[in-house]
């Protein structure tokens, strides 16, 4: 869950084989994880639309870009910066900050 002055947005994040899905209502975006030492970047590799068990990929010129990466040690709050973008508009929101994990 992230508050951006009164609008909150919510995601849900799962793993599946080598991939970490992200899902924003019916946004669902797929990342390759790569980790470095105490750095964890998310390359977004796919984007799509889902419906339940449909899903429909867009085609990267009208795919959202998200750009993420997370660092820390241990237990306790880490670090995040979070880039989105979006085509024919460029960078929609940027956010950085340290988080907690919630079970």
């Amino acid at each position: 869950m992230r508050t951006f002055g009164e609008r909150s947005y919510r995601s849900t994040h799962e793993r599946r084989g080598p991939w970490v899905l992200e899902r924003i209502g019916p946004l669902e975006l797929r990342y390759r994880v790569l980790v470095q030492r105490d750095r964890i970047q998310f390359c977004q590799q796919r984007a799509g639309l889902r419906a339940g068990r449909l899903r429909v990929g867009l085609p990267p010129w009208a795919s959202p870009q998200v750009r993420a990466q997370a660092a820390g040690q241990g237990p306790g709050p880490f670090f995040v910066r979070v880039e989105v973008s979006a085509p024919l508009v460029g960078l929609v929101l940027a956010y950085w900050g340290y988080l907690t994990e919630e079970a």
